[in-house]
């Protein structure tokens, strides 16, 4: 039985020694102009037989038929490859159950022929069908339902999921974070505790780091830890703390959200900026509030996220404060109270008729 990796050289091989005609390149100035030369009719009656040929077939006769396929001269390689593309495309549409792994390699792997030239640098030239780009999407969907199915065999096993959950690539990991969530509460409760510990760690790589943030807010999040939602924000991790932010306020009560958004607005002045914005949502309700984003108009590095938080708020003496606040001595707050006025002013304009 050939192993895996001289069947992936024997494919890569094959293609290097498609005929010199086929290995032409075809460069369209634009996708209407390659359009126009396609004989679409007999290029989608291509298409379907190459799909009934694969039907039912082993990858190894499968690799054979498509090489056959790309070295025949009769037919445009244009037309060769969109049937090519059709083939990925359904592939795609199946989450790529239809074809086996090996021959979705092999589409990975083909070289383009048919291209047009790139709109911006006519020196470079693009796919016309990108057969490598809707093969990759199709081999990533099979392989996230298939990492799905395992985590969802290990749904009593925690610690199995935790370890799987952090094995598999990104858009797995997307759906089994989906899959947890829908985990018995006790269950989600579990692989929070156990998500938490492994974040804590110091060994951690970014891509687990990050792996894990994304998991155990949303396990936090169904099940209202909010312990768990400050030391993730305590991480201080600028690449997920302004999603994760902008969630509180509309997944949590009020005053867990408060007191959330206070923390956060002590971290980077970009993550401040973000969590001063999403307590202007309390400002109108809660005069706490309303007097912390006022007294942030005199710092340095927050006043203008608070001008501008302040400049959505709905409290009746705010522009008369503002007013009073744009002429005090203190240069950063009459600043940034006049560019709240500004702002204040903008708002009002562009909701009137």
């Amino acid at each position: 039985m050939i192993n895996h990796k001289l069947r992936f050289f024997l494919i890569v091989l094959g293609i290097l020694l498609l005929p010199s005609s086929l290995l032409a390149q075809s460069v369209f100035p634009d996708r209407e102009a390659a359009f126009k030369q396609i004989d679409l009719p007999h290029s989608k009656q291509l298409a379907t037989q190459l799909q009934l040929s694969l039907a039912d077939k082993p990858a190894a006769r499968s690799i054979e038929i498509l090489q056959a396929f790309t070295s025949r001269q009769d037919q445009s390689i244009t037309a060769t490859e969109y049937a090519l593309w059709q083939l990925a495309t359904s592939a795609r549409q199946q989450a790529g159950d239809s074809l086996d792994p090996e021959v979705l390699s092999y589409l990975i792997n083909y070289s383009s022929l048919s291209r047009v030239e790139h709109p911006e640098n006519p020196n470079y030239s693009l796919p016309l069908f990108n057969i490598r780009a809707t093969a990759t999407g199709a081999l990533a969907l099979r392989e996230r339902q298939q990492d799905l199915e395992v985590a969802q065999g290990m749904a009593q096993q925690p610690n199995a999921f935790l370890t799987h959950y952090l094995l598999v690539k990104p858009l797995s990991q997307a759906a089994l974070r989906q899959a947890a969530i829908d985990l018995p509460a006790a269950t989600i409760e579990q692989l929070l505790a156990l998500g938490m510990q492994q974040l804590n760690k110091a060994d951690n790589s970014k891509q687990n780091l990050l792996a894990l943030i994304d998991l155990n807010s949303e396990l936090a999040f169904e099940s209202g830890n909010i312990n768990s939602l400050a030391t993730i924000i305590a991480t201080e991790e600028s690449l997920r703390l302004p999603y994760l932010i902008t969630r509180i306020s509309t997944k949590l009560p009020a005053q867990q959200s408060k007191d959330l958004l206070y923390q956060a607005s002590k971290l980077s002045p970009q993550i401040a900026a973000i969590a001063i914005n999403e307590l202007a949502r309390f400002a109108a309700t809660d005069t706490a509030v309303y007097h912390s984003l006022i007294t942030w108009l005199g710092d340095p590095q927050l006043g203008s996220a608070a001008a501008l938080a302040l400049s959505t708020t709905k409290q009746p003496q705010l522009k008369s404060e503002l007013l009073e606040l744009s002429t005090t001595q203190q240069k950063t707050t009459s600043m940034n109270a006049q560019l709240a006025l500004d702002l204040l002013a903008e708002s009002t304009q562009a909701v009137q008729p």
